[in-house]
């Protein structure tokens, strides 16, 4: 009895202590986080302000570039009203159904902070009520355990996969945003026909599972840098020809494109092609365009007959000897041409409207937002197989917990539904958190859709012009400065708040997962339990809190795993920006340093055309005296032919004063 006593006491002082302990660590915790929570909420509330700014300068950033770009889409005033008519049209249709939403959303929102109130505080009853614990068999403690183990780890790697597909969806959605301006930045450099053909001819492409259309001539070859100007040039609206492998695949497409009215699209059929080489000069100042284009020996004769008469020449004079010598059209690398018939082409072209650089960003940006969707595809279906494996961990863990409350005492259903109460009110959280984010997001969206439709309003009264008013240009850059400088407050706010969130979802993981629930168990032990069972329930709790304390540390370790990447990232991220920032530096240096010497090269090319007027002038003159002269005799030219130009001068000065004369006779002697 006296080892059984003290045995008691033990436990009882062991029980006190560890109590006493969860109950300290408890309020420390609650402290920190009631500390943080105020910063946390202000950062989070600067945040959303910010982005709430930079949305609305992008907003109506955009809406003066799709004004701007409304000059050239419409020919007249009664075309652009029509058009904004239809948009005014859409955006109060959507803004009626997104108040739908935004009402049932608050309605929603209201019904879950309720449901919160009322399940916290009957978790509270429950804590209060609870005076003892439940027995349970170390060996069906141990199987709840493990399966909970299972359950912990499959339920940790589908978060992983979660995050993974938020991830890949937030890149994917990004990768098509930029996917959508190249595409648009493209079709800029074509007219509406061949755009719109063009993307038919894709989507007849795909719906028909064609194999032989390879794509537009400009897709198909890669070129340098220094010869993209003269490859443009040289083919013109040629680029967007689209290549197939015979004239059967063009003929379908054609048939398609005109029953749907689609646009217009030139085909270039790989077995009716016959293009002749021209008979190039072998010289190093004239080679061949096609060995500066990369491309596959498949389509050869495409670009054969596109590029096969063209060579490059060092500079127009080059140029336009070659083409009436050989017969060749020749071309500069900056783009001036000249054809075997003599004509002359050239002047300025901008490499910033560049066919082949839009193509290719086209391109990249299309294979990114592609390789992306596959990947993230791929994590669901990976998300949809975890899924089923934690279903069937939770029905094992669950089948296993019902063994368990079959041996518990009359507090087994109570402490049950005390644990079924705080895994509710964690998801209602969740939901709630869910909820008031999509109300955000839709409240930003009505805002949005407002001031969309007040600009259409605003825009359909006003005059129809060709070009954005001083006005609106003036505030289409204070626009563009504005929301660089919130994408860079933005970020550093952003970075703030997420190392407070993280700190935040650390002690409430801390709280809920350990502490609380180590708290709930310890409460719910009776002293008469710990009498009877002696020291096998205590080591069925000891070993399954080792288990909780183990599976929450190897959470902390991945949490601390994933900020050390994060800072990894973040020490690269501004070492980018550093370099980016040194590049830039040097840019605009070496572009004052050039704008320099293009001011001393205008200030040399007036100096020089104004001493070319003088000597002109001087030529004119000899020439008018000369007239006056008459013939002169054969040895006037052979006189001074050999004597330098220092012996010249002295009788120069004499004979011009003598010309002055009015004596023609003396002027013919001298």
């Amino acid at each position: 009895m006296t080892a059984d006593q003290e045995h008691l006491q033990q436990a009882k002082a062991q029980y006190e202590a560890e109590l006493q302990e969860i109950t300290d660590s408890i309020a420390e915790r609650e402290a920190e986080l009631g500390e943080l929570l105020p910063e946390y909420n202000q950062k989070k509330e600067e945040e959303a302000k910010l982005k709430s700014q930079l949305e609305e300068a992008e907003a109506a950033r955009q809406r003066l570039y799709a004004k701007q770009g409304r000059s050239t889409q419409f020919r007249n005033k009664r075309e652009r009203d029509e058009w904004l008519r239809r948009e005014i049209r859409e955006c109060q249709e959507t803004l009626g159904k997104r108040k739908v939403i935004m009402n049932g959303l608050e309605t929603e929102t209201t019904e879950l902070e309720a449901e919160v109130a009322r399940v916290e505080i009957e978790i509270e009853s429950i804590r209060e009520k609870l005076d003892g614990r439940s027995g349970t068999l170390e060996e069906i403690a141990e199987g709840v355990a493990a399966r909970k183990d299972d359950r912990n780890r499959l339920v940790d790697e589908r978060k992983e996969l979660w995050r993974e597909d938020a991830k890949l969806d937030s890149l994917a959605e990004s990768s098509r945003q930029e996917l959508d301006k190249a595409e648009r930045a493209l079709s800029y450099t074509m007219d509406q026909n061949t755009s719109r053909g063009l993307a038919a001819v894709r989507r007849i492409e795909q719906k028909l599972n064609l194999q032989g259309c390879y794509g537009t001539l400009v897709e198909l070859m890669d070129v340098q840098e220094n010869f993209r100007t003269a490859v443009e040039v040289t083919a013109g609206q040629s680029l967007f020809h689209y290549v197939v492998d015979n004239d059967d695949t063009a003929t379908t497409v054609l048939q398609h494109l005109q029953r749907e009215k689609a646009g217009r699209i030139t085909f270039m059929p790989l077995n009716r092609l016959k293009p002749r080489l021209g008979a190039f000069p072998g010289t190093k100042d004239a080679l061949p365009m096609l060995d500066y284009i990369e491309y596959d020996e498949t389509y050869a004769k495409a670009f054969e007959q596109v590029f096969g008469k063209t060579i490059v020449c060092p500079d127009l004079n080059v140029a336009s000897q070659y083409a009436r010598s050989h017969g060749l059209s020749a071309i500069t690398l900056a783009g001036d041409r000249a054809d075997k018939k003599g004509a002359l082409t050239g002047g300025y072209h901008d490499p910033r409207r560049s066919r082949l650089e839009a193509v290719k960003a086209v391109k990249k940006w299309r294979e990114t937002y592609e390789n992306q969707k596959r990947e993230a595809t791929e994590i669901k279906r990976r998300i949809e197989r975890k899924d089923q494996e934690v279903t069937n961990a939770v029905g094992e863990l669950q089948k296993a917990e019902a063994k368990r409350g079959q041996l518990e005492n009359s507090y087994g259903p109570l402490r049950a539904k005390l644990q079924g109460l705080v895994g509710t009110v964690g998801q209602l959280k969740d939901t709630l958190e869910r909820k008031r984010k999509s109300r955000e997001n839709v409240e930003a969206s009505l805002k949005s859709l407002g001031e969309q439709l007040e600009a259409y309003q605003a825009e359909i009264s006003s005059e129809f012009k060709k070009t954005l008013t001083s006005a609106e240009e003036a505030r289409l850059e204070e626009l563009t400065g504005t929301v660089q400088e919130l994408r860079k407050t933005l970020s550093v706010v952003a970075l703030e708040r997420a190392e407070k969130e993280s700190r935040k979802s650390i002690i409430e993981v801390e709280l809920r997962e350990n502490l609380r629930m180590r708290l709930d168990q310890l409460k719910g032990q009776s002293m008469d339990n710990l009498e009877t069972t002696g020291s096998g329930g205590r080591r069925s709790d000891l070993k399954e809190s080792q288990g909780e304390l183990k599976r929450i540390g190897k959470s902390i370790d991945r949490v601390k795993a994933r900020l050390d990447e994060v800072d990894h990232e973040l020490d690269e991220a501004k070492k980018q920006l550093e370099d980016l920032e040194r590049q830039k530096a040097e840019l605009q240096t070496a572009q004052q340093e050039e704008a320099r010497n293009i001011e001393r090269q205008k200030k040399k090319i007036e100096r020089s055309m104004a001493k070319r007027a003088l000597l002109t002038d001087k030529a004119q003159e000899c020439s008018r005296n000369i007239r006056d002269l008459g013939v002169l005799p054969e040895e006037a030219f052979e006189k001074f032919e050999r004597l330098a130009s220092n012996q010249v001068r002295p009788q120069k000065a004499t004979f011009g004063c003598a010309m002055r004369a009015p004596n023609l006779g003396d002027k013919r002697q001298l």
